[in-house]
């Protein structure tokens, strides 16, 4: 446990320090806003799946990348996360009346049980070892109404057919990303019902036709993450329904 939230403080720290220039140094370049387009066509695939909804929770927005489209969509978001320097740059982008803000840690969320309709996870599993993920799944699953979803987003061990695998474990151990396998998944996942998962960003050059046609681009990206080709793509985003109490109506 003790190392665990070491690893927690050392996130904080970078992310604290990250917050400046992490839109910057991500999503601003040509490839970056390409991948920031397609990743939100996707979360859009995946609000109209889960609709409707209406209390959320989105853990880890840094941010708000993502965080208007929920805004949007649902009556009610609120955002968590560990760092107060990424959460003040969210609320420096979004004005919504219908957005809470609140910094806690996601190994212990400062809400009851059975609380939200939906809880959504983006690009924040991956900074966790497999072996170190259960206590944040157990938690967001905690939080979550019978009958609601989970949104939850890994990388890929399968990404462009390995090669990205392959090129990690030749890096050293502390400076891998992690990765896990859709199967690998099912079994972290524990007293939850899988419903639906779709691939994003693929090693595959889309960005070089994207220079020419954003919009066909972008439709073959949405085409590849819901075919088999999703097997190949860079992360994963699996959608999860919280099983209902027996005695429930």
């Amino acid at each position: 446990m003790q190392n665990q939230k070491t690893r927690d403080e050392e996130l904080k720290r970078i992310y604290d320090k990250e917050s400046e220039v992490y839109d910057k140094k991500r999503f601003e370049d040509f490839i970056g806003s390409f991948y920031n387009r397609c990743h939100k066509d996707t979360v859009k695939k995946i609000i109209r799946l889960t609709r409707p909804a209406n209390n959320i929770l989105e853990i880890a927005p840094g941010t708000g990348r993502l965080t208007f489209l929920l805004t949007k969509n649902y009556s009610s978001v609120t955002a968590v996360d560990i760092s107060e320097k990424m959460l003040a740059k969210l609320k420096a982008k979004h004005k919504s009346k219908n957005l809470k803000i609140k910094v806690g840690n996601a190994q212990k969320l400062p809400f009851p049980d059975n609380h939200f309709d939906m809880v959504y996870s983006f690009r924040f599993l991956h900074l966790f070892k497999r072996n170190k993920l259960f206590p944040y799944i157990k938690e967001m699953r905690r939080v979550l109404k019978p009958g609601g979803k989970l949104v939850l987003e890994f990388n890929n061990s399968f990404a462009g057919i390995f090669l990205h695998y392959l090129y990690e474990i030749r890096r050293p151990k502390e400076k891998r990303e992690n990765y896990v396998r859709p199967s690998q998944l099912k079994r972290i996942v524990k007293g939850i019902t899988y419903m639906k998962w779709y691939g994003v960003g693929f090693p595959c050059g889309l960005w070089l036709i994207a220079k020419l046609s954003d919009r066909a681009a972008r439709s073959i990206h949405s085409f590849f993450g819901m075919s088999p080709m999703k097997f190949f793509a860079c992360q994963i985003i699996m959608v999860w329904k919280k099983k209902k109490k027996k005695n429930a109506e």
